[in-house]
């Protein structure tokens, strides 16, 4: 099974649905057929997946999701920086994640990963964090 970073196509899309459903979506919520969005595979098969969207001059990520048969702190480190090589390539160095109440895992991988305690803001329990990337995914 061939490893990368895999664009999406609309046959991906019952996978894609399937696995956001689980974690509580609707189908209203879903926005990766509407915005830029990649699959995220290694020798084991999909890691998980992204999607995002240009707010402002910034990469907004939208979806971010590690398939449940792989969760673990390396195929989110994986993910991440699968997304990071996105955002370089597109001549970026920051993009802006949110991190929702409900997904405090997501909260806690994006402090460790950028040794920031504190979101750039916040509004309704939400977090917006402003992250910068350099090459292989590292953070500034």
């Amino acid at each position: 099974m061939k490893s990368g970073i895999i664009p999406y196509k609309p046959y991906h899309r019952p996978l894609l649905t399937r696995a956001l459903e689980d974690e509580g979506l609707t189908k209203a919520e879903m926005t990766f057929d509407r915005h830029p969005a990649a699959i995220v595979m290694d020798e084991k098969g999909f890691v998980g997946f992204f999607s995002f969207r240009m707010l402002g001059r910034r990469p907004y990520l939208n979806h971010f999701l590690v398939f449940k048969n792989r969760r673990c702190f390396a195929s989110l480190r994986t993910l991440f920086h699968a997304f990071a090589e996105i955002v370089i390539r597109m001549g970026q160095v920051e993009f802006i994640a949110e991190t929702p109440p409900e997904k405090s895992y997501f909260k806690r991988f994006v402090k460790y990963w950028t040794g920031k305690n504190e979101p750039y803001t916040s509004k309704n329990g939400t977090d917006y964090y402003l992250i910068h990337v350099k090459r292989k995914g590292a953070i500034l």
